[in-house]
């Protein structure tokens, strides 16, 4: 009997100790949920602001596109337009050319009509 009330004591003795090491161990638990619960709202803070910034990253680059597209646009009008200046240049060139010609050649049939006459 005096066994048996021996390994009662044992026992409970080892069921006290292992209790207050879950009571002790339930205390950090507590703490380390607390720790999680602060570094799952920190982090829900940093996606919050990095979906901004990634919002804000894609509307400036949808505005860059737009405006890239537009001055392609313009880099095409100001291409033509120095297209059509060349071909004005080069018919204007040509109309004096033959404006000179012509000049040149009412001149010369004017001397030889002057050197017939005298």
């Amino acid at each position: 009997m005096q066994r048996m009330v021996w390994k009662l004591f044992n026992i409970e003795r080892t069921i006290a100790s292992d209790s207050q090491a879950i009571e002790k161990m339930n205390g950090k638990l507590a703490g380390l949920r607390a720790e999680l619960t602060k570094q799952e709202d920190n982090l829900s803070a940093a996606q919050q602001e990095q979906a901004k910034a990634r919002n804000e990253v894609m509307k400036k680059e949808k505005t860059i596109k737009k405006q890239e597209k537009a001055l392609e646009a313009k880099v095409c009008t100001l291409c033509r337009g120095f297209h059509r200046i060349s071909q004005y240049r080069s018919r204007n060139q040509a109309y004096s050319r033959w404006k000179l010609k012509l000049h040149m050649e009412s001149v010369r049939s004017r001397t030889q009509k002057r050197s017939r006459r005298t």
